[in-house]
């Protein structure tokens, strides 16, 4: 029985995910999904960076009073 059950098991396969029960597709979308997360990370870097820059160049230019953007 327990083995007619482990069998039963493995023979359903999940609409979407192939006929291997999703493994190899769903390893792939979370590595496609962690490329994707680091490289917002990246982008939410630079922009802070330019946020930052832009913000000490503002203040540069208040003490200065000379300088204009």
């Amino acid at each position: 029985m327990v083995k007619e059950q482990k069998n039963r098991i493995k023979s359903i396969s999940v609409p979407g995910l192939g006929s291997s029960g999703g493994g190899t597709e769903l390893e792939s979308q979370r590595k496609q999904n962690e490329r994707d997360n680091d490289a917002l990370r990246i982008k939410v870097k630079v922009i802070d960076d330019q946020t930052e820059t832009i913000s000490k160049l503002r203040g540069w230019r208040h003490c200065r009073g000379t300088m204009r953007l």
